[in-house]
């Protein structure tokens, strides 16, 4: 029986302020040192990215329970973190998104980031 090679895309959103939500994206496909520095090579210089731009769910949402909504401090980018293998764990527990080409694609096709896509866009 083989078994089909998953990766986990590991991303957050950090506000101005510092308050952090976390999040992950299930993909298939086998993860690697390239496809890792690919994406990191589309970010910008910070490993910063505009979830709305490569249709990635967007984080900043999880932070509104505390703040009863968006605040001064909400800013545009995301910021990747680390592609890894998936575990037998998220597998079970998380919906694949799609492929991880598909997300790669999405990087390599931004020119610019653009944060007015974003509601936070300041």
């Amino acid at each position: 029986m083989s078994t089909k090679a998953r990766s986990v895309f590991v991303y957050m959103y950090r506000d101005a302020a510092n308050y952090k939500a976390g999040g992950q994206l299930l993909l298939d496909g086998e993860c690697s040192e390239a496809a890792e520095a690919t994406i990191r090579q589309h970010c910008d210089s910070w490993n910063h990215f505009v979830a709305e731009q490569v249709d990635v769910p967007v984080l900043y949402a999880e932070l509104y329970q505390f703040s009863n909504g968006p605040t001064v401090d909400d800013i545009a980018f995301h910021e990747f973190e680390r592609l890894r293998a998936a575990t037998a764990e998220d597998v079970a527990s998380t919906q694949s998104w799609g492929t991880l080409d598909d997300l790669i694609a999405r990087f390599r096709a931004v020119e610019y980031w653009d944060c007015t896509l974003s509601p936070h866009c300041q």
